[in-house]
C-alpha cells in the first residue's frame, strides 16, 4: 500500500515532463506505453485520474484537447501541458524562484497536513519550475535552490509511513463534519482497538502526525495517523462543540506527557554545548552553572 502511494505521489510530475506544450498532445493509451506501463484496466483508470485532477486544478498544469485528430476513435480524449503563464509567455526569473521555494517549503515541511490531491497538484508546480532551473544551470546562471538547504538540528526520526486510504478517510471525515471508526494499533498490544470518535483536526509534530478526536467518554485524545489501520468515514455527524484548535496547542494540552508533575532534568555537558544552549534555551526556567571535572 505504501508503495503505491510513492508511485501515485511522483506520477503527476511523469506525466507532465511526457506531455507536450504544443502539437496533438497524447491520449491515455499512448502514454501509458511512454511510461512501460501494463495495459491493463486499472493502469488505463490510474492515469484517466490523474490527467483530470491535474486539469481541474486551480492552477491547471494539463488541459483537455478540444477535438481528437484523424485516426482517433470519436470518445478519445487527447491532452497536452498547459503554458508557464496565462499569456503563453515564460515566467520570470523571480516569480520561477518564488514558486519553486514556496512549492519545496510547503512539500518538505507540510506535506502530511495537505489535503492528498493538493500535494500532487503543488508537486506539479514545483516540477514545471525546476524545468526553468534546468536552463539556466545549463546557461551556468546561480539557482538560488541549489545553494541553500535545511539540516536537523540533531538526529531526526524516520518519518512513519501513514496508509493513503487511511488518510483520504480521515480526510473526508474531517472535511465533512462526521463520526469516524477506527481500528487502532496501540503497541506493545497484540489486538488493536476498535473506536469510534469525532475527528476534531490533525495536528503534525514532525515526524509525525496526529489525528485529534473526541471518543465516546466526550474525551479529546491524539491518535498517531501511522498506528491507524483501518478507518471508515460514518454518516453520523461529529460533535465539535466548542474545539479549538490553536487554544489546544497553547494550553499545553496537546504536548507529549505523561503527568502533571514538571520534570527536573540536569545534563552534563562540555563546553561547545554549553555555548549552544546559553542562546538556544531548553526551557525558561533553565540555569547554566560551572562544573568541576
Amino acid at each position: 500500500m505504501a508503495a503505491r502511494h510513492e508511485r501515485d505521489a511522483h506520477l503527476p510530475l511523469k506525466l507532465i515532463e511526457e506531455l507536450s506544450l504544443d502539437g496533438h498532445g497524447c491520449t491515455v493509451r499512448e502514454l501509458m506505453q511512454r511510461l512501460g506501463l501494463e495495459d491493463t484496466r486499472t493502469s488505463e483508470r490510474r492515469i484517466q485520474r490523474q490527467l483530470e485532477r491535474l486539469c481541474d486544478a486551480d492552477v491547471p498544469r494539463v488541459e483537455r484537447m478540444p477535438r481528437p485528430i484523424d485516426g482517433d476513435h470519436p470518445r478519445v480524449v487527447r491532452y497536452r501541458r498547459v503554458a508557464t503563464s496565462p499569456s503563453g509567455g515564460k515566467l520570470s526569473r523571480s516569480k520561477r524562484l518564488s514558486n519553486a521555494i514556496q512549492a519545496r517549503l510547503v512539500l518538505d515541511h507540510l506535506r502530511p497536513v495537505l489535503p492528498f490531491e493538493f500535494g500532487a497538484t503543488l508537486t506539479a508546480s514545483l516540477v514545471e519550475a525546476q524545468f526553468e532551473f534546468e536552463r539556466l544551470r545549463s546557461a551556468r546562471q546561480v539557482v538560488w535552490t541549489d545553494r541553500v538547504r535545511v539540516a536537523p538540528a540533531g538526529h531526526p526520526l524516520k518519518a512513519p509511513v501513514i496508509d493513503p486510504k487511511v488518510q483520504q478517510e480521515v480526510e473526508k471525515a474531517i472535511d465533512r463534519g462526521v463520526q469516524l471508526r477506527l481500528s487502532y494499533s496501540r503497541f506493545p498490544k497484540p489486538k488493536p482497538s476498535d473506536i469510534v470518535c469525532d475527528p476534531l483536526g490533525l495536528l503534525f509534530r514532525p515526524p509525525v502526525l496526529y489525528l485529534i478526536a473526541r471518543n465516546s467518554k466526550g474525551e479529546d485524545r491524539q491518535f498517531a495517523m501511522h498506528r491507524i489501520l483501518t478507518a471508515e468515514s460514518l454518516s453520523e455527524p461529529a460533535t465539535l462543540g466548542d474545539f479549538d484548535i490553536d487554544r489546544c496547542i497553547q494550553s499545553g494540552w496537546a504536548d507529549i506527557a505523561w503527568s502533571n508533575e514538571p520534570v527536573r532534568v540536569v545534563v552534563a555537558a562540555n563546553d561547545t554545548f554549553a555555548r549552544i544552549w546559553h542562546g538556544t534555551w531548553l526551557g525558561d526556567d533553565q540555569t547554566i552553572t560551572p562544573a568541576d571535572d
